[in-house]
């Protein structure tokens, strides 16, 4: 049996570690964050980055979900998944099929990469960050602006999924912290195009962050 490890992040006051249902099939739960903090079954991993801002500092498990576990299957979920179903693990594993890769597709919520550049724009976690020109940046580069675009609140990936996450950190660090912009850039260039998830509430809830 493949094994399977949850891995999360929370840093500063944007979220509140809860504990997941119990699951119908064994897994590893890893919380990455910047303070130590008791919540079972998590197993916390304190990374603490003070030179980030919390909505940057994050990311690092987001791209590189392998720095923190050996399992063969691995899941991102985004700190602010509440996630109330048994069934969460196994049916995350079962979206990969024989793909190495997979997430919910968004294309059916934005019209384009300006259209989520000028979404992002209006939230208050990326004020003052350059979405918009990061956005043009991509397009000038030959970025198919009808091409994918993926939410990257549940990632679900194999070990042995060509590192995306590398690039991916880079192009945050290089424009903004604002990772929905930059993946679609980053796997275009990879050549890899996720399996298409299609998240529900059937399996957990989205809580909102706090300001």
């Amino acid at each position: 049996m493949k094994t399977v490890a949850v891995i999360s992040s929370i840093y500063g006051d944007f979220d509140t570690m809860i504990p997941p249902a119990d699951q119908d099939m064994p897994c590893e739960w890893i919380m990455v964050t910047d303070r130590r903090q008791e919540c079972p079954p998590w197993r916390v991993v304190v990374e603490p980055r003070p030179h980030l801002r919390p909505s940057f500092a994050g990311k690092v498990a987001r791209a590189r979900p392998d720095l923190y576990s050996d399992a063969d299957i691995l899941i991102w979920a985004d700190g602010n998944l509440q996630i109330h179903s048994s069934g969460f693990v196994s049916w995350c594993v079962a979206q990969l099929g024989e793909t190495p890769l997979a997430a919910k597709d968004t294309r059916a919520e934005r019209a384009g990469m300006r259209d989520e550049a000028n979404v992002a724009a209006a939230m208050w976690k990326y004020e003052g960050q350059p979405v918009q020109q990061q956005a043009e940046h991509y397009i000038a580069e030959g970025f198919p602006d009808d091409w994918g675009r993926w939410w990257t609140g549940l990632i679900v990936r194999t070990r042995d999924c060509p590192n995306f996450g590398d690039g991916w950190l880079t192009e945050m660090a290089r424009w903004s912290c604002e990772c929905q912009i930059s993946l679609p850039y980053v796997l275009w260039k990879c050549g890899l195009w996720p399996a298409p998830m299609p998240v529900t509430g059937e399996h957990f809830t989205i809580r909102p962050h706090a300001k």
